[in-house]
């Protein structure tokens, strides 16, 4: 999901089909000033409770937190106060805050199912790393015998 359309969102695309995979896109041009960050930990909590299903987020689901009354309320909760319907660089400890208190495996604990956010180079990394160590595909092989 990139609501800016941003060549490392096309590019990652393209990487994942490229190794076989069938990736879902939803791309726009539509993203408020400063809402990444506010994007990604709403996204990431979205994507988590779809669970195995992450692949049925629909556009109307991403475009929710796409509003400036979503992002007044998290600069709410992370005690911005100027300019609070507009969007803020978040740091990256900011943008783990806002997924710890909407963590949908229970609010207010820590996501350990979200290691980022991080740069695209370590994405690519461990992308490459998944792909080629069987271990890390994220299920495990069963017996038949």
């Amino acid at each position: 999901m990139d609501f800016m359309s941003s060549s490392g969102s096309r590019e990652a695309a393209e990487r994942l089909e490229s190794a076989g995979l069938a990736p879902t896109t939803i791309f726009q041009t539509e993203q408020l000033p400063n809402a990444c960050g506010y994007l990604s930990a709403a996204w990431a909590c979205s994507l988590r409770l779809l669970g195995l299903d992450f692949t049925m987020m629909d556009m109307d689901s991403a475009r929710i937190p796409n509003r400036d009354e979503y992002i007044a309320l998290r600069n709410s909760e992370l005690g911005h106060t100027r300019e609070p319907s507009s969007g803020q660089f978040l740091e990256t400890v900011e943008v783990q805050k806002l997924v710890t208190l909407h963590n949908p495996d229970a609010p207010n604990t820590d996501p350990s199912w979200l290691a980022g956010p991080g740069s695209f180079n370590h994405w690519q990394t461990y992308l490459q790393r998944t792909l080629v160590q069987a271990h890390e595909h994220g299920y495990m092989a069963v017996s038949t015998s």
